[in-house]
């Protein structure tokens, strides 16, 4: 890899909504930003100068955006080939009937290595840089998980689930297994790999899904190999009933995990839609996250998040497209999905009395990067444009396909203003130039719009 300076418009997460209309991000031989320059400053231009006269290799993508890469903090690969399909059950159901079966198919690791082929191509397509993978019980297929994500480029946090318990006899591991291969596969990913871009992640099920000694034992390996943890909490309240049937004597879901050693500063629980007062003071002590699911809440009718809620208590958010409970991988649909999911929330006062502001769509982009960044614990690597960061990026074209008519391009760039190809159109005469653009990216763009994405430097799109 060469040094390069990528020049365009640079949306940015270090700021809520913050963009320089003409940025030069300096990435070094390593993938690493070691400069940003805003070019309408005084010497920016001999700056620049300066770099080519070195060799440092320029490339131009005024009148495109180039923003952080989506970090999805949830999805389910093996859940992946059967996504858009039996959106018909409630959580709980959905499992036995639809979820379990196919999974059980991931114990054939060349039938595993040709669905999370597709997979993990199409996250990256949409624009995820990084994506916190749960895969199936089986040790060897979430190998072949790891060695797929390993030839496509993308940056992973991979779970092999482990379940003991209140599954089909097809779909459940010993206790004495579960313990086993969750710490080889730790052990693999952490000590053997030995790649800076695969994280692996202790992965209970759920917690009807895992004996106490299952749970007890995670806990003490994330512990043990400082690895993250990552699991489901409070989706629904059939869940949350049972949950309570199981453990009487824990006063709260979110207790059950943080009793067995799985609740810290490197957890992170999706859903979290009817978490208490209690628990998300809870999970603010801990500094555990949640990662905010809407599609999926809103298809298997599980409830609304509060996430403005839990960011103003201090709670860390990130945002997860949930596939296979989410139809889309995109992360842009969950990012129009949290906004919803506000507007919901914020129509009445909560049973507090308190009325919650939804968010704009700068702050659910935001929880799309940075926050989920900071959610995972990667905000020092990723998640915004600063040095010493990893360069993970999109390069958006607003307008795939061009149609020549237009005059000028956008904000006197050379990209016109009809999207032949894309999603969407923009009207320069009416002063909608590279803001617009943005804005109309995260509420009607698609992957027609993502023209490159690199991660660590390494284009992979």
């Amino acid at each position: 890899m060469s040094a390069c300076v990528y020049r365009g418009t640079m949306v940015h997460s270090v700021a809520i909504g913050k963009m320089l209309t003409d940025a030069a991000i300096v990435v070094d031989e390593d993938g690493v930003i070691s400069a940003v320059h805003d070019m309408n400053d005084d010497g920016a231009e001999e700056t620049m100068a300066d770099l080519m006269a070195q060799g440092v290799e320029l490339a131009d993508f005024r009148g495109k955006l180039i923003m952080p890469g989506f970090i999805d903090g949830h999805a389910h690969a093996p859940q992946y080939v059967y996504r858009g399909t039996g959106m018909d059950l409630p959580l709980l159901q959905w499992l036995e009937t639809h979820t379990f079966p196919v999974e059980a198919r991931f114990a054939d690791p060349s039938f595993a290595r040709k669905a999370y082929q597709k997979c993990v191509r199409r996250h990256l397509t949409c624009g995820t840089t990084t994506c916190s993978y749960f895969a199936s019980l089986h040790l060897e297929g979430t190998k072949v998980l790891v060695d797929v994500i390993r030839g496509l480029g993308q940056r992973a946090y991979v779970g092999k689930v482990s379940m003991d318990r209140n599954s089909p006899d097809y779909l459940r591991e010993t206790t004495e297994g579960a313990m086993r291969d969750a710490e080889e596969f730790v052990k693999f990913g952490s000590e053997e790999l030995d790649d800076p871009l695969i994280t692996p992640v202790v992965t209970p099920r759920f917690v009807p899904n895992c004996t106490p000694e299952l749970m007890a034992h995670l806990g003490e390996v994330s512990r043990k190999y400082g690895v993250p943890v990552q699991s489901h909490l409070s989706e629904s309240l059939a869940e949350i009933a049972w949950v309570k049937e199981l453990h009487p004597e824990i006063e709260t879901y979110t207790g059950v995990y943080k009793r067995y050693g799985l609740m810290h500063e490197r957890s992170y629980f999706a859903h979290c839609i009817h978490c208490s007062g209690e628990e998300r003071v809870m999970m603010r002590d801990t500094k555990a996250a949640v990662i905010h699911c809407p599609s999926s809440n809103f298809n298997l009718m599980s409830g609304v998040a509060n996430v403005r809620r839990y960011l103003h208590g201090g709670v860390k958010v990130g945002l997860g497209t949930d596939v296979a409970g989410g139809y889309s991988a995109s992360m842009l649909d969950c990012i129009r999905q949290t906004m919803i999911a506000t507007n919901i929330c914020g129509m009445k006062p909560d049973e507090d009395g308190v009325t919650w502001k939804p968010l704009s769509y700068q702050e659910a982009f935001h929880l799309a990067t940075l926050g989920g960044a900071e959610a995972l614990g990667l905000q020092k690597v990723v998640g915004n444009f600063v040095a010493g960061k990893q360069f993970d990026a999109l390069v958006v074209n607003p307008s795939p396909g061009e149609d020549t008519d237009a005059d000028g391009g956008i904000g006197g760039g050379t990209v016109p203003n009809t999207a032949v190809d894309g999603p969407f159109d923009l009207f320069p005469e009416l002063g909608q130039g590279l803001q617009t653009a943005f804005e109309k990216f995260i509420f009607m763009g698609d992957d027609r719009n993502i023209e490159r994405v690199y991660v660590a430097g390494n284009r992979v799109v």
